[in-house]
Parts: C-alpha cells; sequence; structure tokens
C-alpha cells in the first residue's frame, strides 16, 4: 500500500492499491485493522479516495497539501476540520472525518506549528547537520522576511533552556490548536530524509522527550504531549470534539499550489509513455483476474503467482511519485521494467486460460 496520487490514479488502481495493502497487512500482523488514512504528500486530495477508503472501513483522514489561498479561507472560517461528503450523499454516509493542517508543507520544520522560522529551531537532525541553523527564510516566502521576524537558532534542550524552549514551542502550538478549533493537535516529527540516520532518530527522541517531560510535570500549563500515532491522535480528537459542530464539505482540492506562482500542474502530462503504458496494465491486469474467475478451480500455481506480481506493480504505480512522473530517471526505467514485466505476465495468464476454455492453442 502506498500513498497514491489524487488526480491522476483511477478507481481501478486505488482499489487494486488498497486491496494489495490490505493483504500484506493481514498476512504480516494478523488481525490488524486500519482506521485512518495518511496523505500529506499526495499534490492535492480528491473525494475519489476519500470514497475509497471509507469501502475499507477508514473512518478519518490527515491530509496536507492543498491550495495555499484555500488553505487561507478555510483556516480564517474554522474548516480546517470537516466531514468530507461525497455530491451524492445526501444522508452523511459517506461522510469521512477529516483534518487539513494549516501548514505550508509536512516536515516538522514547517508543520510544528505556524511559524516555520520557529519550526526550523527546533529540527533537531539539522544538529549534526550543521544547515540552516538559524532558519533565513519563512518557508513559504523564501528571502522576504521581515526585518522583525523572530529567527530561533537551533539548540540542544538541556535543563537550563528547557522551560524557555518548551514555551516557545507550545505557543506554536497553541496557535496551531486555534486553527484547528480542537482540543488535540497532531505534530509530525521528524521528515523521511532523516529519519533513515541512527543519530537524527536518537537526538529528536532525546531533545523532545525532554520538553515533553518538562510540559507534563507542570500541570499549569495545562497541556499533555505524548508520542504516538495517527489512530492515537484521531481518538484523542474525538473525545473533545461535538460531530454536529463540525462542517460538511463537498468537492475536491485540486489543484495543488503552494505558493502564488507555483502551480503543481506540469505533473498531469510529464513521462507521458510512462502514464500510458500503466494504463494498458491495469486493463489487462483486470482481463487476467476475470480469466482467472472464469476457470474455476483449474488455475494454475505459476498463473496466480504472476496476476499477485501484477497487482503488485500496479499498486506501486499509483504512489504520488510514481504515476505522477516526479521521479529520477533510474526509477523511471525501473518502473517500466516493472510494468512491461507484468504486462508480459499477464498476457501470458490469459492465453492460458483462454486454452483452457477452449481447447485451442492462442498465439
Amino acid at each position: 500500500m502506498v500513498m497514491p496520487d489524487h488526480a491522476l490514479t483511477t478507481t481501478f488502481g486505488l482499489l487494486t492499491d488498497m486491496v494489495v495493502g490490505m493483504q500484506w497487512l493481514h498476512q504480516t500482523f494478523p488481525g490488524a485493522t486500519i482506521r485512518t488514512g495518511w496523505s500529506v504528500d499526495a499534490f492535492g486530495v480528491s473525494p475519489v479516495k476519500a470514497y475509497v477508503d471509507r469501502l475499507f472501513g477508514i473512518e478519518a483522514m490527515y491530509t496536507h497539501r492543498s491550495h495555499y489561498a484555500l488553505k487561507y479561507e478555510m483556516a480564517r472560517s474554522g474548516f480546517l476540520m470537516f466531514r468530507w461528503r461525497q455530491e451524492r450523499d445526501t444522508t452523511g454516509v459517506t461522510d469521512m472525518l477529516t483534518v487539513m493542517d494549516p501548514a505550508v508543507n509536512y516536515p516538522f520544520r514547517y508543520a510544528c506549528g505556524v511559524n516555520p522560522v520557529v519550526c526550523c529551531g527546533f529540527f533537531f537532525p539539522n544538529l549534526i547537520n550543521r544547515r540552516n541553523k538559524s532558519c533565513p527564510d519563512n518557508g513559504s516566502n523564501p528571502g522576504k522576511v521581515s526585518p522583525d521576524t523572530i529567527r530561533i537558532p537551533l539548540k540542544r534542550i538541556t535543563e537550563s533552556n528547557v522551560r524557555h524552549r518548551s514555551q516557545i514551542l507550545l505557543e506554536e502550538w497553541r496557535r496551531k490548536a486555534a486553527l484547528l478549533n480542537a482540543s488535540a493537535i497532531l505534530v509530525e516529527i521528524g521528515f523521511i530524509c532523516h529519519d533513515t540516520i541512527p543519530q537524527h532518530i536518537t537526538d529528536t527522541y532525546d531533545n523532545f522527550n525532554r520538553i515533553m517531560e518538562h510540559v507534563n510535570g507542570n500541570p499549569g500549563l495545562r497541556v499533555h504531549v505524548a508520542w504516538g500515532t495517527v489512530s492515537d491522535y484521531f481518538m484523542e480528537l474525538k473525545r473533545g470534539m461535538k460531530s454536529e459542530g463540525v462542517p460538511v464539505v463537498k468537492g475536491d482540492f485540486l489543484t495543488y499550489a503552494d505558493t502564488q506562482t507555483d502551480y503543481w500542474t506540469g505533473f498531469y502530462f510529464v513521462r507521458p509513455f510512462l502514464k500510458a503504458v500503466g494504463r494498458e496494465l491495469e486493463g489487462v491486469v483486470r482481463v487476467a483476474e476475470l480469466m482467472m474467475g472464469g476457470v474455476g478451480g483449474g488455475v494454475e500455481q505459476h498463473h496466480q503467482t504472476e496476476l499477485e506480481h501484477a497487482r503488485d506493480v500496479v499498486a506501486l504505480l499509483q504512489h504520488h511519485d510514481s504515476i505522477t512522473g516526479t521521479i529520477r530517471p533510474v526509477v523511471n526505467i525501473d518502473m517500466l521494467v516493472r510494468i512491461m514485466r507484468a504486462y508480459t505476465g499477464c498476457t501470458s495468464i490469459i492465453r492460458g486460460n483462454l486454452k483452457q476454455l477452449y481447447n485451442t492453442t492462442i498465439l
């Protein structure tokens, strides 16, 4: 299961991705279930994905990327937490509790609160990177920071500074909670480009742990901070939420733009060959599935293996950096090779099953 794109994927592709992911989950963690969705890096979000998630029992979704102006208006109107409803739904049966993070981007250095200049001062992987020590910009308008903007230098959390540093971070968290109009917020710690380096993980955990111990040890702050998952967050959110007070939203959040001049539309047509053969693969996989179902108990084991492999490739293709074409050339070539092998396997399945059904040779 991948975090799929929402603009270029088909319903069949999204369903295949979910089926493959659920099968892996049940085989790897028997008895596990999924109740929350996580779509923070797709370039805009679509209600089709919310609908597919609901079919698989997902009840809540956390999102990030949407048009900056729309996000601003939603924050101003108190609509960043909403019940996402399908256009045809008149009763609310398709409602998906959705939280749209108010930050411009999902890495911690943007999303710890509302001010990236502050957040970067707590991005502890940079302790050993020696980069962005004082956060020279505000994230959304590089080089255009007001002279009176307070820059927060990056420092390790110690006994001598934990009180002051905690107050700075708590102020950001309170502002984020105010924008969401919620009693609980989710703060994403770390970043995909750093979480594979042990020292980055250790620095992040140790420093935040000192902040958490200080905050939780001072009841007067009236804040409780805990490590948790997305499911933990939504459970806490629902405890203090009145469902009748959550607004209903219909429609999609496309096209995505993160600044005034940057509309993310190029991925609609970049790498057209990858997109074309990806569509062809989806079609032949569906035919192979139907053929496998039509022969009853006469399915050959190697055909089953080939079909499962092809489904895996279809699922991988839905990734928001795959079908979109926002990948490096070497990854693009690898994806095309996978698609061609899966396509060949499916045509073999179709020929074999036609031979079995009609007792004739198919060239």
